[in-house]
């Protein structure tokens, strides 16, 4: 039949091309497991009672790599482009596909295809679909309301004060403030760790955490993204300058001794820096030598003075500001910017005006900022 000599003839095309590169993988994710040994050669030291020593020194970086990816989720984002582009569209359609995202547990399968990617060079998934409903023409109704969080510090279950909550738009940047008390502190917010609180001491919890919320006119908070982290590239990149004591807050995590972190300032802000020719090529990011401190790298090496990014990310890292009122820090982020230059640089200045807004319906929505 005329169809099967077609498919034979495509899976031998595929074969050929698809060979030398999947005999190659399979070499490397031994390599990776620890095979790193010829099998003819092992088996004639064996025989003769000679070592086979394997001292496997790729797991450290792979698992580095992984990490990272595993810290930092990829996400798909819609953005409206045009002048006919509807910035409300676009938001229903980016719920949608984070709805598909969580029904299908994506995030494993990219977790999964990342590691065999840094593995084996080869990472991939295949897409199936089905119906979930005699009708699958089914709307849903966009959750309302704003998307503030907590980024803050649990020790055994307790919240550490000060503690810092905020509004993030993914791919544009944070804005955030300051609580030194838990009277200060959102209601919504605190009943958020109040839940997380037994678990965290149950289990001995000492980290940086973040967690969203949805929160409407009802003031009933919707629990979104709880995750153990230092959330990058704004959140970690404003914690390690607005925290004074950092290095010894972050020690006594580690050997279990509580030390209160020092925050002097109020309100903060961060614009995240991506550029689409780092993910290709080692990109060149200069910018006023006075500026270092708030100019915070993603994966950047340093090449005599100049700095450069390291792909694959096309992330390449925040520029943050420290103050004592909103806008301070938001003027004070947008002046610092516009001192940065890469190739293909893409920064969301106006996602701080959204931010700004957000802050504000907000307030009305109990979550004082």
């Amino acid at each position: 039949m005329d169809f099967i000599e077609e498919y034979k003839k495509r899976l031998k095309k595929a074969i050929a091309a698809e060979r030398t590169n999947r005999e190659a993988a399979v070499v490397s994710l031994k390599m990776s497991d620890g095979q790193q040994w010829d099998e003819g050669e092992k088996q004639r030291r064996t025989q003769r009672g000679r070592p086979v020593l394997t001292g496997n020194l790729l797991e450290a970086s792979i698992m580095q790599a992984v990490g990272d990816e595993r810290h930092n989720h990829a996400r798909v984002k819609v953005r409206p482009v045009s002048v006919q582009g509807d910035t409300k569209l676009a938001e229903i359609r980016a719920g949608i596909i984070a709805e598909v995202e969580y029904v299908s547990n994506a995030e494993s399968i990219y977790d999964y295809a990342h590691e065999m990617q840094c593995r084996g060079a080869y990472g991939a998934w295949r897409v199936l679909t089905r119906y979930c409903a005699d009708n699958p023409f089914i709307c849903e109704e966009l959750l309302p309301g704003v998307e503030p969080g907590l980024d803050g510090i649990t020790f055994d279950g307790e919240l550490l004060y000060p503690t810092m909550g905020g509004y993030e738009r993914k791919g544009s940047g944070y804005v955030g403030r300051v609580y030194r008390s838990e009277t200060e502190f959102p209601e919504a917010l605190r009943v958020i760790h109040e839940g997380f609180s037994p678990e965290f001491a149950k289990y001995k919890t000492r980290f940086f955490y973040s967690a969203e919320i949805k929160i409407d006119k009802d003031r009933v908070p919707y629990l979104l993204d709880p995750t153990i982290r230092l959330a990058a590239p704004g959140v970690a990149a404003i914690q390690c300058e607005l925290i004074e004591n950092y290095s010894e807050v972050v020690y006594g995590l580690a050997t279990a001794e509580l030390v209160a972190p020092v925050m002097r300032h109020k309100y903060v802000a961060a614009v995240s820096m991506e550029s689409s020719e780092a993910a290709k090529t080692f990109v060149n990011i200069t910018f006023p030598r006075e500026m270092r401190r708030w100019v915070k790298l993603r994966m950047a090496i340093k090449h005599g003075s100049d700095y450069y990014s390291v792909p694959p990310f096309d992330s390449l890292g925040a520029v943050i500001a420290l103050g004592d009122s909103i806008k301070e820090v938001i003027d004070l982020v947008k002046e610092r910017v516009k001192q940065v230059e890469a190739l293909s640089l893409n920064t969301d200045l106006g996602g701080l005006d959204d931010l700004y807004s957000d802050i504000q319906t907000g307030k009305a929505y109990g979550i004082n900022f």
